[in-house]
């Protein structure tokens, strides 16, 4: 059985309304193999009769005990569930065609004994006005279009964070791809991730940086996480998390009023940050140049530092 989780908040059932027929619309599945729980977070509540006019969906509807954000309300949502497999679908999102559940079922049947099933899904994009779809063949960091087996999750004891309301994806997911062992590709697009202005995300188009010391706290549990593990992932996440945080430090972004104020927090954040985590920066000396050049190649636009990397590191430790 598959197990689909939909974290809801204060959606109500027409904005929701897409998601429910792109399940419902589903061909070539046994619809009594999968199970769908809507977790609500203690905002809309939605109610068993307004399903009455779908043919195959019958969600469980639960309730969190207080609002305490998506990660919560998943693994309130996993608790529950009693598939095999589990998988997250936001509120405001939807499956890509009728067949997505149907390519998902075929994988599990073909190799139940899979970790993670690792699906493609399309972002709605719009730029300037101009509207765009964009596919993420390998992404690691959302849960768009991942299917993961819940006895594994249970074994290897690896839970949506506690406390996160930001960045929880890619928390869950680093520590899901620490410890997966059989990791599947399913290369076809499953869901589709659909532009939704007021989502935590996209409101306000500078989250990257408002959002920075969140950014960073997950981070840092994460690391704190994997070296608890013993996971050589910890000392390549803490030295790509570094960079990172250096080089959004540097962005001309910074200067606008509406993103100036989160800057001095966003330093103390790099500065807690690299104080609980400086053994990892020590036995990471040999890697450092390399992490430096990968990321500024992966700067999408060119950026002027107005500080070496040296000079942060001096801020960020003697400050």
């Amino acid at each position: 059985m598959l197990s689909i989780i939909i974290p809801q908040y204060k959606e109500t059932f027409e904005f929701m309304r897409p998601l429910f027929e792109s399940l419902d619309g589903q061909r070539l599945i046994d619809f009594s193999q999968v199970e769908i729980i809507i977790v609500n977070d203690c905002g809309e509540p939605l109610h068993v009769e307004q399903f009455e006019k779908y043919e195959h969906i019958r969600p469980h509807l639960i309730t969190t005990e207080q609002n305490a954000g998506v990660g919560v309300a998943r693994q309130t949502g996993i608790d529950y569930a009693h598939g095999d497999f589990v998988m997250f679908i936001d509120a405001d999102d939807c499956l890509n065609g009728q067949h997505a559940l149907f390519r998902i079922m075929s994988a599990i049947y073909e190799k139940p004994e899979t970790d993670l099933f690792h699906g493609q899904f399309i972002e709605e994009q719009v730029i300037e006005d101009k509207y765009g779809l964009y596919l993420h063949n390998r992404d690691i960091t959302f849960c768009h279009g991942k299917v993961y087996r819940k006895a594994f999750l249970t074994e290897k004891n690896v839970k949506c964070h506690p406390t996160l309301r930001y960045n929880e994806d890619s928390y869950f997911n680093a520590l899901v791809y620490a410890e997966a062992e059989k990791v599947e590709y399913i290369d076809t697009p499953l869901l589709i991730w659909t532009c939704n202005p007021n989502s935590t995300v996209r409101a306000g188009g500078l989250y990257a940086y408002t959002k920075l010391p969140d950014y960073i706290q997950s981070v840092s549990d994460l690391c704190a996480e994997l070296v608890a593990r013993k996971k050589p992932q910890a000392k390549i996440t803490f030295l790509q998390a570094l960079f990172y945080i250096y080089f959004q430090l540097q962005d001309e972004a910074w200067e606008l009023k509406r993103v100036k104020e989160h800057r001095p927090a966003a330093i103390e954040a790099a500065r807690a940050f690299f104080k609980r985590h400086e053994k990892l920066y020590e036995s990471g000396s040999t890697e450092r140049l390399n992490f430096y050049n990968e990321c500024r190649k992966q700067q999408t636009t060119p950026i002027m530092e107005r500080q070496t990397f040296n000079e942060f590191m001096d801020g960020i430790t003697n400050g």
